[in-house]
This record gives structure tokens, sequence and C-alpha cells, in this order.
């Protein structure tokens, strides 16, 4: 069994005959922090190479959690849940297994694509200006504005935007405020900009959505 980062690869001469299969397993940024964060990871060791690929013998109980992949995939219960849960249970076990190339490697990973960075910002943490997101960060302003577009391919403005339009849309299905309450409560200083901007992203005025909404939910 192999761990690679993204953009990363290997080749093999092994034929594909006599049976011979591979299971590839993709996971995201996301998905690993949300585990390194549930199971309080520490890490102690780096692994010392430059391609950043792990190499990890198979045992029964490897052999096991990958035939129940195969096993839910031949029924047709294939989900991108399952997928999260079965990679929940390899990444538990390597961690409780004592693993150090895995635990090095992880590290490594966290170093290689700037999780601990990834990490502040896909918290539900609100931050209300980029000040406060590059002082959360311990960078100045410009220097945090290029890596975070980098990383995250969306500008520290434009993040923050989509995290209050994601509230409002929110507070706009589920309760009885007003536009302008809403508004306010999202940290939207002008009702003109955000309902012009709100309509743009979501084809519709928050009015609109409001009635729809309501009428739908009608018993």
């Amino acid at each position: 069994m192999l761990f690679l980062p993204s953009k990363s690869y290997t080749l093999s001469d092994i034929k594909a005959k006599n049976g011979y299969e591979s299971l590839i397993l993709f996971f995201s940024d996301e998905l690993l922090i949300k585990l390194l964060k549930k199971y309080k990871v520490c890490f102690q060791k780096e692994i010392k190479t430059d391609n950043f690929i792990c190499y990890i013998n198979k045992d029964e109980t490897l052999k096991n959690i990958f035939c129940s992949l195969e096993l839910y995939s031949k029924n047709g219960v294939f989900d991108k849940n399952i997928i999260n849960l079965k990679f929940e249970e390899l990444f538990l076990y390597m961690l409780t297994s004592k693993n150090e190339i895995f635990n090095s490697y992880l590290s490594s990973l966290v170093k290689l694509n700037s999780i601990d960075f990834k990490a502040m910002f896909l918290d539900d943490i609100a931050f209300k200006t980029v000040f406060d997101m590059a002082n959360a960060a311990k960078m100045d302003i410009s220097s945090f504005s290029r890596k975070f577009k980098t990383l995250f391919k969306i500008s520290p403005k434009e993040w923050i935007d989509d995290k209050r339009f994601d509230l409002a849309l929110y507070l706009i299905k589920n309760s009885d405020k007003n536009i302008n309450q809403i508004c306010s409560e999202c940290g939207f200083s002008s009702p003109a900009w955000f309902i012009a901007r709100f309509k743009k992203k979501f084809n519709l005025t928050p009015n609109e959505l409001k009635k729809s909404n309501n009428l739908y939910n009608l018993p």
C-alpha cells in the first residue's frame, strides 16, 4: 500500500494478470484536517524523502478494510459517506498501530500542503475582516492574501463574503427576520449592495427566496 500527495505519481511494472487489481482512494485536505483534529494527532518525526511517497506493507487488518470496500462496491452501496468512513477506519488503524512511517508521512504532508494554515479557515470561525484573518495567521496582509489565494483559489475578501452569504441564505430559509436584520447580522453594511450581490449569486433576491420558501413550507 502506498500514499501519495496531490500532483505526485509513481510507476509500476506489475502486469495486470492473475486477477491483479488496484484500488485508488482520493482524500481532500478538508477530510484530513477533520481527522487530524478529531483524533488530536501530534507529530514528532518527519519523513526523510524528497517525493513524499509513503510505502506500507499490507497486513491482515488492512486487507480486510479494503475487502470491505470492494464488497460495498459490488453491492452498489458505494457513496461518499461510506468512502469517508472507510478512510477514517483506515486512518485510525494506521494511527493506533503506531506506524512510524505513516505518522512521518502525515507530518510531512501537513507541511507540504500548508494544512495547518488551511485548518484555520476551514473551521466555523467568523472573521470580520481580512486584517483579522492575517492577524490570526501571524502574517502581514499582503503576504497573507497571496498565500490564501494560492491555496484556496479565492481572495480573502471573497471568502469572507461567501461565508456571510451562506449565513444569510440559512437565516432567510430558517428565521422570521426581515432582510435588513439579516443584512446587519451577517455583516453587510449596505442592504442595496447585499441584495444586488445576493441575486447575482443565487439568481433570486432575498425577498423572492423568502417568499418562495414560505410558499413551499405551507401546510
